[in-house]
């Protein structure tokens, strides 16, 4: 018990001491320093940037891709700091800089480079900010669109309401009954199913290309499917979907614009469309056909107008990659 007296004794003696001391400044408390939020340094210096670029499955591009920067300029017309090619995956401005934090334009050139199809795309970055051990300024990792290694990877099947194929031949023609009610999709409407099977690549969607000093046009690409009906006496009733001009007047033709169809590592992926029409009008033993294309890199004014850009020399090589079907019909009693 004297002990424990003497221990709790030289506690008391010891605080007191501490309290004095402090009351006379010889002793100070600080309070612990709030964590300091990153922040840009007060100068922002200029300096090269580099930045990986990578495809889909997480690997890098293959060599020589051409990757253009640019930056912002007056009028909304982005300004060209120059073009650069991938090396191991990466892009490296060299002689060019770029200032810390300036938000700037990639412009990765679609082609098809190394068998791997590459899909023209834009994308904004953000430089970072200069790391003391580093004599370049690092940018975020830019995740190129690939297309299939080709057309065969893509596929239209069509649907009746009971989940029935539609033929693609004559021999093979659906027959739609006008007393069974199966002329009329409107009450009973099918499927339009737009298929991907090739891994880690994707078709179609909307690409916003800017204006540059190099010449490119503010424009908006776009993937689109159009349905021909080779008759004019069908009402075709889905609903998005705007008529094409400019065709003949034994047709009517429709479009719309669709997302992008893209694919992990499980394949094939799908999108389904609505479809829906009246055939009600026809007679029976009354043969039709409907021709579905799929286009990627379309502009709309040019689809509304019957215009498509299916050439080799496109702004993007997906855009030979046109996949059409027929489907087809006969009416019966």
């Amino acid at each position: 018990m004297k002990s424990t007296g003497k221990v709790v004794l030289g506690a008391l003696v010891m605080l007191f001491l501490v309290i004095m001391l402090w009351g006379m400044g010889y002793i100070t408390f600080k309070a612990p320093s709030a964590p300091q939020p990153s922040t840009p340094p007060a100068q922002l210096g200029y300096y090269p940037l580099k930045f990986s670029v990578k495809r889909p499955n997480g690997a890098n591009v293959p060599d020589n891709v051409v990757v253009e920067l640019y930056r912002g300029g007056d009028g909304g017309i982005w300004q060209l700091i120059g073009s650069y090619t991938t090396a191991s995956g990466v892009v490296n401005t060299g002689s060019d800089n770029v200032q810390e934090g300036e938000e700037l334009m990639v412009h990765v050139v679609g082609n098809t480079y190394s068998s791997v199809v590459i899909t023209d795309s834009w994308a904004k970055i953000k430089a970072g900010y200069k790391q003391p051990d580093l004599t370049y300024v690092v940018g975020p990792t830019v995740t190129v669109l690939e297309a299939p290694a080709s057309a065969s990877s893509l596929d239209i099947k069509m649907f009746d309401s009971n989940w029935n194929t539609i033929g693609t031949t004559d021999a093979t023609a659906t027959e739609l009954s006008l007393s069974g009610g199966t002329a009329d999709w409107v009450q009973k409407p099918g499927v339009l199913k737009l298929i991907l099977n090739d891994d880690y690549s994707g078709f179609g969607g909307v690409v916003n290309q800017p204006a540059t000093n190099k010449g490119h046009l503010a424009k908006q690409w776009v993937s689109v499917v159009t349905v021909e009906f080779n008759r004019t006496d069908i009402s075709f009733a889905s609903s998005g979907w705007a008529q094409v001009s400019g065709t003949s007047s034994s047709i009517k033709k429709y479009a719309i614009i669709v997302d992008r169809l893209e694919a992990k590592s499980q394949t094939p992926v799908s999108k389904e469309l609505q479809f829906m029409f009246k055939a009600t009008g026809l007679s029976a033993n009354t043969p039709f056909k409907i021709t579905v294309n799929w286009y990627d890199y379309q502009l709309w004014s040019d689809v509304q107008n019957n215009i498509f850009n299916t050439s080799a020399v496109a702004p993007d090589p997906a855009a030979t990659y046109t996949k059409s079907v027929t489907f087809y019909f006969k009416v019966v009693a």
